[in-house]
């Protein structure tokens, strides 16, 4: 089945109608990047934000705020986001299998941990060089041009636990920092480059030119888009923006699991129907509860900017 990139990315749009109000930001963007440093503060967080608006056909980008954007986070789950575009981009379209309850879908939607390494075996056998690992990272790098990729994924009873990418080892020059503390953690990332990819998937699925290229970052987007199966499940933006509002993949670690801490993650795309915001907010060693208020703070501060900027354009 070939998804409709317009009445997908509509459905999306009319989600969010209720919550993410369709200004058009024309005015300085100077107060609301202070607001946003004034949120973080000292917190060991990382955010980038991009407001794409609709300029007849094409997507203009009206503003960019930043916080410790290129810091390096633990990726936690984040990063199986691109399993879906790599899957779509490696497996032939006809053998293409994202139905519930296959590996793919409970990686994206359910966040299995064990599905994920199946998939990234499953890719691997399409093509000849290098393990699982590295054939992914070679992706991440060379089609969705991003930086960072994984260093293994060792979850006990995956097909590719033991597998490796020296490229992306744990060095002191790739280590998390805490308070000026360095942690060894295996797969990092920053919010710049999370948002990259999203960036990537949304301006390929754009403009609908029934391409595979432009088949394969819909398909992702949508299968992004669908909320976990589990009814009482929200991600950290899905708390604040509504749960299945928005297009994405989180990933948290509770205290314990690292020894940079507890770890909140959350990036994807807001819709609306003047276009689109790319949200990457990433953090390490903050309370649950700390980094989600700033989170809820962050999203609500948009909106209010929003708001304003509406207001504006509608009186001048």
């Amino acid at each position: 089945m070939k998804p409709s990139r317009r009445a997908f990315l509509q459905q999306c749009a009319s989600a969010m109608a209720g919550w993410f109000a369709p200004g058009f930001p024309n005015g300085t963007t100077v107060t609301l990047q202070r607001d946003l440093n004034a949120i973080i503060g000292e917190a060991n967080m990382g955010i980038d934000v991009m407001r794409l608006l609709w300029n007849g056909t094409q997507l203009d980008e009206v503003y960019r705020i930043q916080h410790n954007a290129t810091q390096r986070f633990p990726s936690a789950s984040c990063f199986k986001a691109w399993l879906t575009a790599y899957y779509y981009t490696f497996v032939p379209p006809t053998a293409w299998q994202d139905q519930p309850g296959t590996p793919l879908y409970q990686a994206i939607v359910n966040s299995n941990n064990t599905d994920t390494g199946t998939v990234l075996a499953q890719v691997g056998e399409f093509q000849r060089f290098g393990n699982a690992i590295q054939k992914f990272n070679d992706y991440l790098t060379t089609d969705l041009l991003l930086q960072h990729g994984i260093y293994t994924w060792a979850w006990e009873g995956n097909p590719v636990m033991g597998q490796v990418d020296e490229r992306f080892a744990m060095t002191a020059e790739r280590s998390v920092l805490v308070r000026g503390v360095p942690h060894q953690v295996a797969n990092v990332t920053t919010a710049v480059d999370m948002l990259g990819g999203y960036y990537q998937l949304l301006t390929r699925a754009h403009p609908a030119d029934g391409s595979l290229r432009s088949q394969i970052a819909t398909r992702a987007l949508r299968l992004l888009s669908i909320p976990s199966d589990d009814p009482a499940y929200a991600s950290p933006i899905e708390r604040v923006v509504g749960r299945g509002g928005y297009i994405g993949k989180d990933g948290t670690l509770p205290l314990g699991n690292l020894s940079a801490g507890t770890v909140l993650n959350d990036v994807g795309i807001l819709t609306d129907a003047r276009g689109f915001t790319l949200v990457a907010f990433l953090s390490v060693g903050e309370s649950q509860f700390t980094a989600q208020h700033a989170l809820a703070q962050t999203l609500d501060r948009l909106r209010q900017y929003e708001d304003e900027k509406t207001i504006q354009w509608t009186t001048t």
